[in-house]
């Protein structure tokens, strides 16, 4: 899409997923739970800009959208700069 990223995660449900946690005894141990991540869209570049789609409250419910745009004066881009123009 116009040269940025894009991607798409499908939910993920796992009824025993195994997980490594932190021990009370600077150790780790794995320990057995369900699992869920919902599905997600995401385009764009953080920072410039991105857009995401997330199923936050489950598939039967509308997405949550975010879009994170940098506005052009933050930006370094110096419009005064020469361009290279292809010769015809």
């Amino acid at each position: 899409m116009w040269d940025w990223p894009v991607y798409y995660e499908p939910e993920l449900v796992e009824e025993g997923a195994l997980f490594e946690l932190p021990d009370n005894d600077d150790g780790m141990k794995e320990e057995q739970r369900s699992h869920c991540s919902p599905a997600s869209f995401t385009a764009g570049e953080s920072g410039i800009w991105f857009f995401s789609l997330l199923w936050e409250n489950g598939r039967d419910d509308e997405p949550v959208e975010f879009l994170d745009v940098v506005p052009f004066e933050e930006t370094n881009f110096d419009a005064t700069a020469p361009t290279a123009v292809a010769a015809s």
